[in-house]
């Protein structure tokens, strides 16, 4: 299961404009509403409010956008699912949350690596990202 803020479901339907460059509206939406959506685990964003400060902390650092998706997981200590290289390297600095990349997510997936073996991933994604250990 995944997991996300409702934060980000406005923020997919906010910028459908520009996603929608290369498909209809209407296969956006139904994408999004057929397929995504009820895979997904949809936090309030009320429910983060007492991880708001240290996380504000930790993405004022790199991009204050940020700051939800670094709350909700450390509410609910499951890693974020992200391209986005400063919130991956700003996981292995600050370690306060974990963020993994397409790469390593697609690994845990096809069994290679442990979701549990947060040594290996952190390792794998260190020397990815030029982050000294």
């Amino acid at each position: 299961m995944f997991y996300t803020i409702d934060y980000a479901i406005y923020e997919l339907e906010e910028h459908a404009g520009e996603l929608c460059r290369n498909i209809s509206p209407l296969l956006f939406y139904s994408l999004l509403n057929k397929l995504v959506k009820p895979k997904l685990n949809i936090i309030n964003f009320s429910k983060i409010k007492d991880y708001e400060s240290r996380a504000k902390g930790i993405a004022q650092l790199f991009d204050p956008d940020d700051w939800p998706f670094i709350a909700l997981a450390m509410k609910i200590n499951k890693p974020i699912w992200t391209n986005d290289t400063d919130l991956i390297k700003y996981s292995l600095i600050t370690c306060k949350y974990l963020a993994l990349d397409t790469t390593v997510l697609l690994k845990i997936l096809r069994g290679e690596i442990k979701l549990s073996d947060e040594y290996r991933i952190k390792k794998e994604l260190r020397e990815r990202y030029n982050i000294p250990t």
